[in-house]
């Protein structure tokens, strides 16, 4: 039955009071900021300023959940069309050429499987749903709410399907997902795949980590977050492109296992995390194969333990496939919560048989690992392909237990080059190293820092094994206790010069051959070693043992 004229207005004026009635408990307006200044989601409410003044009553839309309402939603026109509260029944296939504004309480409920195209923009409020089931595509909004599509973030509520639904409405890419400062409960995985280039996972402006955009997994099995595009032999051409994720946390309800990812890479091509969280997982974020990951200021911790096995902060792994273009900054790591397993805060690793081969083109900066781990940097290759062009700088680590900065290279025609420079480390355990260079040529060490806290800890500063080429300079040691400050074992071609040393400790040579010592002033260090060949030690202040 058709709506009566006073039918329609009685509606309007009940969907009004509605829309008053949300606007009373909503803060700030569009583009407005809180008492801190920090610009915030606007209010819930269309955005159309008034310009809707046809309805899709008008075209014939009855909204009682029951009448297909298809046609009017079909129908052609200009301008804005108002869509009241009301249930809308969508039957079949339709495309909506005009902008729609959903005012609260107006949903289109399609029938299951049923494809809806908008081929205009959408607006609605962002915390009252508007769309039930179907298969939405947005081709023109370049900005939706998982709200929209039924999410309730209470942390209790499953939003796998609305979190989904509302990514593959933008499939055409170029779209952006915006998160509410609370806690969206999944069931599954959440996934991004070829075809939605693009695209951005973006939370509101964060005012403190309680009230952070956060996804947590119910599950203790799979990845949190799935970013996943061509999976092809080192073929990236037709790789997911242009990935965004910003301001947001990625968790789990309970420690994950092995093989557990907070957040998976695979075949991309320039994929941004920009102030992102991971935890509760073996690896915070592994990827798998891909060009261009970049890391802005994030922060990850384990959160659990898995006794024996190996967990990662951020891992690059090339056990299938190499990775270039892997830039880090601003990163800090929590190693906390894993006193049983082997921590890495960064590990980069290229296995032989790898599909391209390399682990190259690295840019570590800013780099920060609280409390205990094993390895803070490791960066390691099994390859005859090529682990080159490394920089790791303004890096800071508390509590290494074995090594701040491991660096391993095997392989005859391995092809190996890094510098670390401005760097900083505090060994607190026994045994450990700041900087641990094996089998790996060309290593250059500048301005390191490294203070020793424990007395009769007998660490290594600096330790070289079986590399070739490279230099240690301006490099200061402070502390209480060292076996070595520097050791080079069975290596060649390295220069030591210009280093400090103010406490105990030595430079070693075991094995060695066409090293250089020169102009490095040590307090109760001495210069010492056998087995060498051709190695100079000359205009270095070293005090008697």
């Amino acid at each position: 039955m058709k709506k009566t004229k006073t039918g329609h207005l009685l509606k309007a004026g009940i969907a009004a009071l509605a829309a008053l009635l949300l606007l009373g408990g909503c803060s700030g307006g569009a583009g407005g900021s809180d008492t801190d200044g920090s610009t915030d989601m606007p209010p819930d409410r269309p955005r159309n300023n008034g310009t809707a003044t046809e309805s899709v009553y008008d075209l014939g839309a009855v909204g009682d959940g029951k009448t297909d309402d298809s046609a009017a939603f079909a129908a052609s026109g200009d301008g804005w069309l108002r869509v009241p509260a009301g249930r809308y029944r969508i039957a079949k296939k339709t495309a909506v050429t005009r902008k729609l504004s959903f005012e609260p309480g107006a949903v289109i409920e399609a029938e299951a499987g049923v494809a809806i195209t908008f081929r205009e923009v959408i607006e609605a409020g962002e915390s009252y749903q508007i769309i039930r089931n179907g298969r939405v595509v947005m081709e023109k909004n370049n900005i939706c709410y998982p709200e929209w599509f039924g999410a309730v973030a209470d942390g209790k509520t499953d939003c796998t399907a609305a979190i989904q639904q509302a990514i593959n409405s933008l499939a055409g890419g170029y779209g952006k997902i915006v998160f509410a400062g609370k806690k969206y409960l999944v069931s599954d995985t959440i996934r991004i795949k070829n075809g939605q280039d693009h695209l951005t996972l973006e939370g509101i402006v964060r005012h403190t980590r309680e009230n952070a955009p956060t996804i947590v997994s119910a599950k203790a099995t799979g990845a949190v977050l799935e970013i996943k595009g061509s999976s092809g032999e080192g073929d990236y051409s037709g790789s997911l492109e242009d990935i965004t994720v910003r301001n947001m946390e990625f968790s789990r309800q309970t420690m994950g296992g092995e093989n557990t990812d907070t957040i998976y890479i695979d075949g991309t091509l320039y994929t941004t995390l920009e102030n992102v969280g991971f935890s509760m997982s073996q690896n915070g974020v592994r990827v798998v194969g891909g060009n261009g990951i970049r890391f802005n200021t994030c922060h990850g911790t384990t959160g659990g333990d898995i006794p024996g096995k190996e967990v990662r902060g951020i891992y690059i792994d090339g056990t299938k496939r190499g990775s270039t273009g892997i830039l880090i900054t601003d990163y800090i790591y929590y190693g906390y919560g894993s006193p049983n397993s082997i921590s890495y805060g960064y590990k980069d690793y290229n296995a032989r048989g790898a599909v391209g081969g390399t682990t190259g083109d690295r840019r570590i900066t800013n780099f920060e690992c609280s409390g205990d781990v094993d390895y803070g940097i490791a960066i390691m290759s099994d390859s005859c392909g090529w682990s080159c062009d490394v920089t790791i700088s303004a890096v800071t680590m508390d509590g290494v237990r074995k090594s701040g900065i491991y660096m391993y290279a095997a392989g005859s025609r391995t092809f190996q080059q890094a510098n670390i420079v401005n760097t900083y480390f505090r060994l607190a355990h026994a045994g450990a190293e700041a900087v641990t260079v094996d089998t790996y040529s060309n290593v250059n060490i500048v301005n390191l820092m490294v203070d020793n806290a424990v007395e009769g800890a007998k660490n290594t500063a600096v330790s070289y094994k079986k590399a070739s080429g490279g230099t240690v300079t301006s490099t200061a040691f402070a502390g209480n206790d060292y076996d070595c400050v520097i050791k080079l074992e069975k290596c060649s071609n390295i220069a030591v010069t210009a280093n400090t040393s103010v406490y105990g400790g030595r430079i070693a040579l075991t094995g060695s051959k066409n090293c250089v010592i020169t102009g490095n002033a040590m307090n109760l260090v001495r210069f010492g070693g056998s087995d060498n060949t051709n190695c100079i030690a000359e205009t270095n202040i070293f005090a008697a043992e």
